[in-house]
C-alpha cells in the first residue's frame, strides 16, 4: 500500500489549506506577541517560545490581505521552517479554523509550482468531496518577499 501523510487543515475565506502534521511542533492558543518597528502588516510579531523568539506571520493577511478573526479555532502553529540549505528555524503562522486533521495518500495529491518564487503558489492540492484541500510546502510557505524580511543576514527585527 502507498505512504499517506497526516495534515493539519485549516480554512480561510471558505478556502482548506493543510500543513504536514510531521512539520508541526506544537498548536498553540493565539498568544500575545512582542510588535516589532517598521513590520510589514503581516508580521503579527516575534513570541518567545521555549526561550527562542520566533516571528509570528499572520497567515490570512498573507492569503487573503485580511487579519485573522480571533475566535476560539484560531491558532499559532509552530512550524519547522528550513529554507535554501539555511539553519532550521521555527516560524508561527496563526490560522484560522485549526480543527481537524486528515491524512492523505501521497498518489492522491497533485504538484503545484507556479513561478520561481515561493509562498502559496507552491504545494499540493488534494480534492474531495467537499472541494479542494492546498496543502502548503512548510519550507516555501513564505512568499520570497516574506522570507528574505524575516530570516535574511541582514535582517535584525527590532521588537518595540
Amino acid at each position: 500500500m502507498g505512504s499517506s501523510t497526516l495534515y493539519l487543515v485549516f480554512h480561510v475565506d471558505g478556502q482548506r489549506y493543510a500543513i504536514a502534521a510531521g512539520n508541526v511542533v506544537e498548536v498553540l492558543p493565539i498568544l500575545e506577541t512582542k510588535s516589532v518597528v517598521g513590520a510589514p502588516e503581516y508580521l503579527n510579531g516575534i513570541l518567545c517560545y521555549r526561550n527562542v523568539p520566533v516571528p509570528v506571520v499572520d497567515f490570512c493577511r498573507m492569503a487573503c490581505g485580511r487579519e485573522a478573526i480571533k475566535v476560539m479555532s484560531t491558532r499559532i502553529l509552530i512550524v519547522n521552517y528550513t529554507r535554501d540549505q539555511q539553519q532550521a528555524r521555527w516560524l508561527g503562522l496563526i490560522a484560522e479554523g485549526v480543527t481537524e486533521t486528515r491524512k492523505i495518500a501521497d498518489s492522491d495529491l497533485r504538484a503545484i509550482s507556479v513561478g520561481e518564487g515561493a509562498g502559496l503558489s507552491h504545494g499540493h492540492l488534494f480534492e474531495d468531496k467537499h472541494g479542494t484541500i492546498h496543502c502548503l510546502d512548510s519550507q516555501r510557505i513564505l512568499p520570497d518577499a516574506v522570507h528574505r524580511y524575516l530570516f535574511s543576514v541582514d535582517s535584525s527585527l527590532e521588537v518595540a
